[in-house]
Parts: C-alpha cells; sequence; structure tokens
C-alpha cells in the first residue's frame, strides 16, 4: 500500500516518523529501488534507439554503463531523424572519412559494448527520415555508414544476433545498397557470426546499375541457419537486377532450415521465376506470403506447381497486385483472382446490397478478390481450390464452376499480418 503513495506524502511521512523507524524506511526504499531496477531495465531498456543526436547516444552510453540495464537490451534500432545526425557534431577528415568526435567516440563505446541477451539489429530509414538534401553536408552520417554501424555491431557481438532487419524504404527512387562495404578488418567475423542469422528482413530498393545483386546475394545465401526471409521493394527495373538476385539464389547452396518466406512489391515475369526460387526450400518451407506481387498472365500455372512442390506447406498468403505489365506486348491490364462463383441464399432485405442473378430459386454472387489466406494441416488443398478458382479477366471462361460456400470457409479473405511478422 505504501509503495502506491505520491513522493511527496512518503516526504512527509519520513519528517514524522520516529529515529529507530528511519532505517528501516530507508532500508525499505533501498530494496524497492532493488526489486524494482530489473522491471524498470526490461520496460524501458530492452529496446534501445539510436537516432545518432546527441541525447540519444547520452542515453545509450547511460544504458551500457549499468549492467542490469545492459543486459536487458534485446533490440538496437537505428531509427535516425530526418538527417542523420544533422544536429550532431559528426566530422571527417580530408577524404570525406568519419574521423573522432564526442557523438562519434560515445557511438563506438556503444557499438563494442557486451549485450548478453541483443536478440535483433534494425535500421530504419523511410522516406520521412532519409536525407536528401543535406546528403552532401560533412555533418551528416549516411545511410550506408548507418548500416555500416548495424554491420560492425554484428561483427563485434559476444554473443550472435538473430535478426537482422533492414527496412530501407528512401525518398530517392533508386539506392545505390552497393555502397555498404564491410571494413576488411572485421569481415572474416562478419561473416561467421552472420552465419548464425535466423531472420533477415531486405526491404529495401535496388540500383539501376544490377550491382546490389551480388552483395544482397551474399546476405542471403551466407546466413546459413536462416528461418526467415523478407525480399519487400524488389522491384523490376530495366536491368533486370531482381532478375540477378532470382539467379543468384537459384545457383547458390539451400538454406535448408528456411521455414518462412515473403515476398513484397516483386515482379515475376514467368512462373519458372517464382517456382525456381521456391523450389530451393521445397522441403522444408512451411509458410509463404506474396505481397502485392506481380506475374504477368500465369498466375493459375504457378498456383498449380506450388501445390504439386511445396509438401511442407503449412500456411500461405497471397496478395496480388491489381495491375500487371504486359512486357511482351507494351501492354497495361487489370488483374485480379475471381473466386466465381459462390452460391448464397441472400435475404430479401439484402438483395440492393449484392450483384446477382436468378440460379435455382437462390441467389449467387460472383467474388472477385485479390487476396486470400490459408493456414492449417490441408493447406495444398487450398491450393488447389483457388489455383481451380483463379481467373484473370483475359481468360474468362464460359461455364463457371459453382463452389459451396462451404468450401470457401477454410480460407481468410483477410490477411493476418502477425504470422509473417519478422
Amino acid at each position: 500500500m505504501i509503495s502506491s503513495l505520491p513522493n511527496e506524502l512518503l516526504a512527509l511521512i519520513f519528517n514524522f516518523i520516529n529515529e529507530e523507524d528511519l532505517l528501516a524506511a530507508l532500508l525499505t526504499c533501498r530494496l524497492w529501488h532493488h526489486l524494482g531496477l530489473p522491471r524498470f531495465a526490461q520496460v524501458h531498456c530492452s529496446l534501445m534507439t539510436l537516432d545518432l543526436e546527441g541525447p540519444s547516444l547520452e542515453r545509450a552510453k547511460q544504458i551500457i554503463e549499468n549492467g542490469v540495464y545492459r543486459a536487458a537490451v534485446t533490440i538496437i534500432e537505428f531509427r535516425p531523424q530526418r538527417f542523420f545526425g544533422y544536429r550532431g557534431q559528426w566530422l571527417r577528415d580530408d577524404a570525406g572519412t568519419l574521423v573522432s568526435s564526442r557523438h562519434w567516440d560515445t557511438l563506438q563505446k556503444v557499438l563494442n559494448a557486451d549485450y548478453p541477451n541483443l536478440s535483433k539489429i534494425v535500421v530504419l530509414a523511410d522516406e520521412d527520415h532519409f536525407f536528401e538534401e543535406y546528403s552532401g553536408s560533412p555533418m551528416v552520417a549516411t545511410l550506408p555508414e548507418v548500416i555500416g554501424f548495424a554491420f560492425d555491431l554484428i561483427a563485434t557481438a559476444r554473443h550472435p544476433v538473430q535478426c537482422c532487419d533492414m527496412q530501407l524504404v528512401p525518398r530517392l527512387p533508386m539506392f545505390c545498397f552497393q555502397t555498404v562495404n564491410i571494413p576488411v578488418a572485421i569481415s572474416e567475423q562478419f561473416w561467421s557470426r552472420w552465419a548464425n542469422l535466423r531472420c533477415l528482413n531486405l526491404d529495401t530498393y535496388t540500383d539501376a546499375s544490377g550491382q546490389d545483386a551480388a552483395l544482397l546475394g551474399d546476405l542471403i545465401i551466407n546466413a546459413h541457419q536462416l528461418n526467415k526471409l523478407r525480399l519487400g521493394n524488389c522491384i523490376q527495373d530495366a536491368s533486370g537486377n531482381f532478375a540477378r538476385l532470382l539467379d543468384r539464389l537459384v545457383a547458390a547452396p539451400q538454406l535448408p532450415q528456411l521455414t518462412h518466406l515473403s515476398i513484397a512489391s516483386a515482379a515475376f515475369q514467368s512462373p519458372d521465376e517464382l517456382l525456381g526460387l521456391l523450389r530451393r526450400f521445397k522441403h522444408s518451407l512451411e509458410h509463404i506470403f506474396l505481397e502485392f506481387v506481380t506475374m504477368v498472365v500465369h498466375w493459375k500455372e504457378a498456383i498449380a506447381q506450388m501445390q504439386q512442390e511445396l509438401t511442407a506447406l503449412q500456411s500461405f498468403a497471397i496478395s496480388l497486385s491489381r495491375e500487371t505489365a504486359n512486357l511482351d506486348q507494351g501492354l497495361r491490364y487489370k488483374q485480379m483472382l475471381l473466386f466465381c462463383p459462390l452460391l448464397y441464399t441472400i435475404p430479401q432485405e439484402n438483395l440492393s446490397c449484392f450483384h446477382f442473378r436468378e440460379y435455382t430459386g437462390k441467389r449467387m454472387w460472383r467474388r472477385s478478390l485479390s487476396s486470400v489466406q490459408y493456414k492449417g494441416p490441408d493447406a495444398r488443398w487450398a491450393l488447389g481450390l483457388i489455383k481451380d478458382a483463379v481467373y484473370t479477366l483475359n481468360s474468362f471462361p464460359q461455364d463457371l464452376r459453382i463452389y459451396d460456400p462451404d468450401e470457401f470457409d477454410r480460407l481468410s479473405l483477410e490477411i493476418d499480418y502477425s504470422e509473417f511478422e519478422f
């Protein structure tokens, strides 16, 4: 009860208690402090954010100087301000290399500290936090340098980091990811630690020259213990950069422990491009998420092959892009999944809510969907159901199979993203 009293009231109480009870009160407060410290650290220090500004670095310094706080850190997140360290003292030599300064020295202490329970490193750079106007300023730590800081931390951490999450969605249309250089001094140590990585999110644009595929491919194929992989915003540019990355992954050794694969905002020119990648993991892949993925024409064929070859599949989510480019003909057209038609008995008062026509005394409603999800022991059956029911607008059949709604009740028409979070 006394612990719930405000500090002002406690101070008044201490002014009136007997001298012989004062020591007991002090010991009680010390015990409360001792018991509450781990919980305080868990709540306030488990996520340590670094925005490369003075206050953020000073807070990180205070954390690493306290063993209880430091042990509570499980995630270190590089969350830069709009301009990376724009108000900080980031000094450079004539060659443009960052040199010693107050913030730099503090950052090095933070990177070299021991975090016994560190499991995840995150680099964030959305369009609200990405530098552009001041990217050439000597006072600014650039995005490649920030990624380098994260790699330094992975290389020097005394305990293996389990997850690396790079959410890089810059304002610039193409960000050259290959400018990230792993220092030679830590290269061997970095790759030995990287091999233990379990989760990897490469949510990043690639450069138009096609040179990013090498580094992105190395990051994936050298994570030998990888369980979860997400490729996001891997756009299909004119140089075929995403195709190069796929070729590199298909030719590389398999990742036998990969169970979760998420691909977002990617364009496949044929089912072979997608299936060539999936076949590398067909005996281990249990969960697959295709988010805003485009493919020219061949979704029925792709789903049929997935049903046949992904023998370990337990769940899937497919969210297609409504607009698909037909690169061969230079045309653009709309494509969507058509689960059609489903047979429903619609109450009279709800008739105005549906498009319908007469069919054996009941109403028939044709559903037009672009997203569907399934989780359960019969994922391959669910893929078969979708494969039979998927039609594109340019391949719409004359005679439609009528599906009983009970067949589709086992499918979810709303994507639950939590299953595929990293």
